[in-house]
């Protein structure tokens, strides 16, 4: 079977993979509305690792103002960027913080170094190519040595809707891959992953929980389905 690949927008790739006879298969951030496009495959792609977890791109000067921060409630100071159309965006404001979505995430760096945005998100997975990605052009960027946010947001595969063959195929072999160990041992294997994991350093860090008044059913069963299991010996099946 013949994958296919659309290379644009997050919105318009959504729209491409739920309306074309192609095989698209496209991962999002799991939310309502994808879900109503498209058909989600309930296995986490990063097991609720890389997309729960959110560290901080910013700017020099504001570590003394960060280093400050405890609460939800202090965290509300601050100005956060994130893409138009991410999932992210519904629950950080509903959870009180002030959130821009400029047309173009691209943006959001340049932003920060005029003040207009204070702090940028990224997955766990995601902030250290972010940074070097930004970084020569915004000698100023810098990663937050201080926070992470954590809250239940999953990447899923979507398929369009009726097509059963494609779905059935990444479904079989998602569920198939965590079972026997396999999707995690891929997780903890590579070195940009397990790089990250040793270099943020979460343990250090002052967690900031996101409250969520309504989670997708279908993240909150595939968190408790197919949760990461910590200390699971490399080659071994999930127990």
């Amino acid at each position: 079977m013949k994958f296919e690949v659309a290379e644009t927008s997050e919105l318009r790739r959504r729209e491409i993979a739920g309306t074309s006879s192609k095989n698209y298969v496209i991962a999002l951030g799991n939310r309502a509305d994808h879900e109503h496009l498209l058909q989600p495959v309930c296995v986490p792609i990063q097991l609720g690792l890389g997309l729960g977890y959110r560290i901080m791109l910013t700017r020099t000067g504001m570590e003394d103002r960060l280093g400050k921060v405890q609460t939800l409630e202090d965290l509300s100071d601050f100005v956060l960027g994130q893409g138009l159309g991410w999932a992210d965006v519904e629950i950080l404001r509903a959870a009180g913080l002030r959130v821009v979505t400029p047309t173009k995430a691209t943006s959001i760096p340049r932003m920060m170094m005029e003040g207009r945005i204070d702090l940028y998100p990224r997955g766990l997975f995601e902030i250290d190519a972010e940074y070097a990605r930004y970084k020569t052009d915004y000698p100023s960027l810098i990663i937050d040595e201080n926070l992470v946010l954590h809250y239940p947001l999953v990447s899923f595969f979507f398929t369009r809707k009726g097509n059963d063959k494609l779905f059935n195929v990444i479904k079989n072999g998602m569920e198939n891959a965590y079972q026997t160990g396999k999707l995690q041992d891929l997780i903890m294997s590579d070195p940009v992953f397990r790089e990250a994991i040793r270099h943020i350093q979460l343990n250090k860090r002052v967690t900031i929980e996101i409250p969520v008044q309504d989670i997708n059913q279908n993240t909150r069963t595939a968190l408790e389905r197919f949760p990461f299991v910590p200390g699971k010996p490399l080659g071994q099946p999930v127990q």
